[in-house]
């Protein structure tokens, strides 16, 4: 029995659908990019496709609640990384395609400031690296 709801896995299939033709596609410029400092702006950039993939998705999301959930699991306490395993299994099938341990490894070696100036409004740091690149 799946612990995540129907719901929640179209979700999860939409989103990485999203996710994998824009990392192919920011994947794509960092191969033709020579410039040092373009290639540094194109690797954040992906590293923020990263992180709005995991909110889309709810990776970074500590609230477990009917939205994502099966209703029999609803109450169990265990159920905190059971959930996190099988949204993490979920997402690697629909991103078969993507070096996944390579994409949330490039949050990792971030400094702290950095990760949390990107996780907290990746968006607009997308939108600024965007204007940047001219992409």
């Amino acid at each position: 029995m799946s612990i995540l709801n129907n719901a929640t896995c179209e979700k999860i299939k939409k989103a990485a659908s999203l996710y994998v033709a824009e990392i192919k596609e920011i994947n794509h410029y960092l191969v033709q990019e020579q410039d040092t400092n373009k290639r540094e702006k194109l690797l954040l950039l992906r590293t923020i496709a990263t992180i709005e993939h995991g909110n889309a998705i709810g990776l970074y999301n500590d609230q477990m609640d009917d939205d994502y959930m099966d209703d029999d699991y609803m109450d169990d306490d265990y159920m905190d990384d059971d959930y996190m395993d099988e949204l993490t299994v979920k997402n690697m099938a629909y991103c078969a395609e993507l070096d996944t341990s390579e994409l949330f490894g490039d949050i990792m070696i971030l400094t702290e400031d950095t990760k949390e100036k990107l996780f907290a409004n990746p968006t607009g740091e997308r939108e600024r690296l965007i204007r940047e690149l001219k992409i």
